[in-house]
């Protein structure tokens, strides 16, 4: 059985096969399916694909959790992606959706 993960903390060598985040799905890989594809066909079609909004979206957190570079977890990637709103507005909405915590 192969192993699935939603990221690759330690490079692109580490074992697993990338899967979107089932975050919304409380883990369950099956039902986030049923769900995306009940908004999609919902919610989805109610407006044309060429009048969505054609910026790369992200919203997460940046979090401070005092570790370390080396155990920085993505936040170095994140914060370079969201100075990319600042400087390419047109292209780009990345934001941290929520006030990062200093501890």
């Amino acid at each position: 059985m192969p192993i699935v993960v939603i990221s690759k903390i330690h490079g692109y060598t580490q074992k697993g096969i990338l899967v979107p985040n089932v975050y919304f799905g409380k883990g369950d890989l099956l039902k986030w399916h049923y769900e995306s594809r009940f908004l999609w066909k919902t919610v989805g079609r109610k407006l044309a694909f060429e009048e969505r909004d054609k910026r790369i979206f992200w919203r997460g957190a940046i979090l401070n959790l005092n570790q370390g570079c080396e155990l920085d977890r993505g936040n170095f990637e994140r914060l370079e992606a969201a100075s990319l709103t600042v400087k390419y507005p047109r292209l780009f909405d990345i934001r941290c959706h929520h006030s990062c915590s200093s501890h």
